[in-house]
């Protein structure tokens, strides 16, 4: 599998998770199991990058995986799900600047433009192992 900024089919793929629509079956199958509600939350919310993954924050406090290509997130911990996620226009040059840092924890962006991302990795390439 080629590096990627991760999303839930890469960080879930043991259930089964390919698209939006299994993410959403192997969510309500947690839920149900958990005996939680399915909670929709219709108003937007912004995607950034923890660690090499999409991710937006649940009121849970609970993290919940997302990606460009699913266009929403799950959280496993409440129930909530996110029908309308945000992304930067330019996701995949964000995303193809973070991979040039070997070390997932210091792949994160959270607004940053591609020229400050391009400029802390270069400034920091020691430290970005």
């Amino acid at each position: 599998m080629r590096e990627c900024i991760q999303g839930p089919a890469e960080n879930l793929s043991h259930n089964g998770v390919t698209d939006a629509k299994s993410y959403l079956d192997s969510h309500a199958t947690v839920m149900e199991q958990s005996g939680k509600k399915i909670v929709d939350v219709k108003g937007e919310i912004l995607a950034y990058i923890n660690q090499g993954r999409w991710v937006v924050n649940c009121d849970c406090n609970g993290g919940c995986l997302t990606s460009p290509k699913f266009g929403l997130a799950c959280c496993f911990d409440c129930g909530r799900v996110f029908r309308n996620v945000g992304f930067p226009t330019n996701s995949g040059e964000i995303e193809n600047e973070l991979l040039k840092r070997k070390s997932l924890g210091n792949r994160n962006w959270n607004g940053e433009t591609v020229k400050t991302l391009e400029t802390e990795t270069r400034e920091n390439q020691h430290g970005m192992d």
